[in-house]
This record gives structure tokens, C-alpha cells and sequence, in this order.
């Protein structure tokens, strides 16, 4: 990291996946947060969280056809408002979540607040910060025909780079799940930009047309401790975490001890 250009907005994606490590819920004291929820263990509450719906998400959770799909906006949606209300100190009737024009959701009462979402097969992780942060997690899917779409994403170094892995799948998982966790930390969508955005191991210069200050940006894979799921998350670099772990908090699996958690 040394040599950093000053005036240049930088990004430095880490080779090595952090180790995840899972905590119990307790108080939070650092600038960022981050929960695994296994969707799975909260299909029971299903009915209990609907209560804390707004007439919106209420309209979008009626509209999925899946009853997997409902259960999963809700049981996500709902969790979200608990850790906001926890990391704002406030409670969950006060967090309401609206969207920007490109789509970002955000706090409008907490607007100094940022968090991002992912959602993949029967896991959900959510990142809380007082910083632009992203975050990305995918199911590893053996029988997934990435090869055709490797031209609309990746630059021919980082084809090369998937094509001679010995686990070509888990390579192109683990570079898609970089890119993704950038864009969502800019504030992007999967774009013409998504092209430009560099995800091999090192520090990378980035496009002008990607940021607008010289920020210096920090990427990083991470496992969950499940063979089949890979994530990457990103954030600022003067806000990244200070060891090889990434702390992974979970929630309490009943509406009494969920209610705590905002009082």
C-alpha cells in the first residue's frame, strides 16, 4: 500500500478471504457492522415481523409469487430495521427506508447512516456503517455457464486469470463478488461501468468516470463458513477493518429478543 498516489482515486482488493467470525449479539462500539442471517432459522417469525411493514414494503412483499421470495424480503427487511434502530440507537417504528433516484436504499432520518444488502440462496447479509460501504454474496452454483458473459464483465487479464484457475467457478464467483460489493459501495448498478471496475489481487487506479474525489477504496472476499457461499465487501480504506477476521454479528431468533434490541 505504500506509494499511493495522492490525487488519484485508488482501489486495493485483498488476495487472501477473510475468516469470518461469528459473535454473540452484544452492543456495538465500532464504526461498522455486519449480521449473517441464515433465512432458514426465521421462516417461524414470518408472521410476527409483518407487523412492522410499512404500506409500501407491505405492497411489495404481497407481490412476490414465491412464498421463499416473501419470507425473504420480509424476514430481511424487518431485520434491517432492528440493526438500524440498534446502530442508531433508536427504535424500529422510527426506521423508515426509502429509496434514492438510483435506487440505493437509505434512512432519511438517518442520513449519515449507510448499509447494504445481499440476498443469495438461503443466506442474507447486512452491513451498517457511518461510511459508503458494499457488500455482496453469492451462492457458488457448480452448473452456473459463466464462460458467456465473461466478455461483458472482465477485462482479458481477469479472464485469463479465471481461466487458469484450477477452480474456475469459485474464481469467477470470487471476482464478480468484488465488483458487485464496489459498485453497491459507489452507489453504481451493474452498468457500463461494471466493465471498468478492476477486482484482481493489488492496488488499481481507477477510472475518472468512477468517482469524483481521490478516495482510496479497500476490497476484500470473505467466507461464511459454508463451502458453497463466497462474499466480497468494500469500504473506504481509512475505515477498513484492523485485523484478518471479519466479525460477524447474528440476531436472536425470537420477536421478545429481537423487541430488545431496540430498547
Amino acid at each position: 500500500m505504500k506509494d499511493m498516489p495522492l490525487n488519484e482515486p485508488t482501489v486495493f482488493f485483498g488476495s487472501d478471504p477473510l475468516i469470518s467470525s461469528f459473535i454473540n449479539d452484544t452492543p456495538h462500539s465500532g464504526e461498522t457492522v455486519i449480521y449473517s442471517i441464515h433465512l432458514p432459522e426465521y421462516n417461524h417469525l414470518v408472521e410476527d415481523l409483518k407487523i412492522f411493514l410499512d404500506i409500501k414494503e407491505h405492497e411489495r412483499a404481497v407481490k412476490y409469487y414465491k412464498d421463499t421470495d416473501k419470507n425473504r424480503f420480509i424476514i430481511s427487511r424487518i431485520l434491517l430495521k432492528f440493526a438500524l434502530a440498534r446502530y442508531t440507537q433508536s427504535t424500529i417504528n422510527d426506521i423508515m427506508i426509502e429509496l434514492l433516484p438510483n435506487k440505493k436504499p437509505y434512512a432519511p432520518k438517518y442520513p449519515k447512516v449507510f448499509f447494504n444488502v445481499s440476498h443469495s440462496g438461503h443466506y442474507t447479509i447486512l452491513a451498517i456503517s457511518n461510511n459508503p460501504i458494499g457488500i455482496d454474496i453469492e451462492y457458488i452454483n457448480l452448473n452456473t455457464n459463466f464462460h458467456d458473459i465473461l466478455q461483458y464483465v472482465f477485462d482479458d487479464i481477469e479472464i485469463q486469470f479465471i481461466n487458469n484457475a484450477v477452480n474456475q467457478t469459485k474464481a469467477f464467483y470470487s471476482l464478480w463478488t468484488r465488483k458487485e460489493a464496489f459498485v453497491k459501495a459507489l452507489g453504481k448498478g451493474i452498468d457500463d461501468d461494471f466493465f471498468k471496475i478492476p477486482c484482481l489481487g493489488g492496488r488499481h487506479v481507477l477510472y475518472p468516470s468512477l468517482l469524483t474525489n481521490s478516495q482510496h477504496w479497500r476490497v476484500h472476499n470473505f467466507t461464511i463458513d459454508v463451502d458453497d457461499y463466497i462474499g466480497a465487501i468494500a469500504m473506504p480504506l481509512n475505515q477498513f477493518l484492523h485485523d484478518e477476521k471479519l466479525p460477524l454479528n447474528t440476531f436472536p431468533t425470537t420477536l421478545e429478543s429481537l423487541m430488545r434490541m431496540s430498547q
